[in-house]
């Protein structure tokens, strides 16, 4: 006779011949990646099991397992940006994201110094 076993709580990750365990695996790699791709930003990452039982007339149940994952998005710090007619159109300085007008300082890597 084939094994039986009872659907419950400890029993979850066994559904669909084992690939139930290996979807929430999946997405909590994917929140561990996540940490430690940003470092510690103290914002939540969210895993959601979805499991749909699906009654037919027969007695039968058809069980779904979804394991989803939503990270924050990724959010870098502002840069500001100044109209330059004569450079036609914004301007900003990738070296100080927060002033356009920060002059290098002499002898600061420029080839031009």
């Amino acid at each position: 006779m084939a094994k039986k076993v009872i659907v419950q709580g400890l029993t979850l990750t066994q559904l669909a011949d084992g690939y139930a365990g290996k979807a929430i695996d999946s997405a909590l790699k994917r929140i561990t990646d996540d940490i430690q791709d940003r470092g510690h930003d103290g914002k939540p990452r969210l895993l959601t099991v979805k499991i749909t039982f699906t009654p037919d007339p027969s007695g039968r149940c058809e069980i779904e397992v979804d394991a989803g994952v939503k990270c924050p998005g990724y959010k870098p710090p502002k840069t500001v940006a100044k109209i330059d007619q004569r450079a036609g159109g914004l301007i900003f300085n990738p070296d100080c994201s927060e002033n356009p007008d920060q002059a290098a300082l002499p002898g600061a890597g420029t080839s031009e110094d």
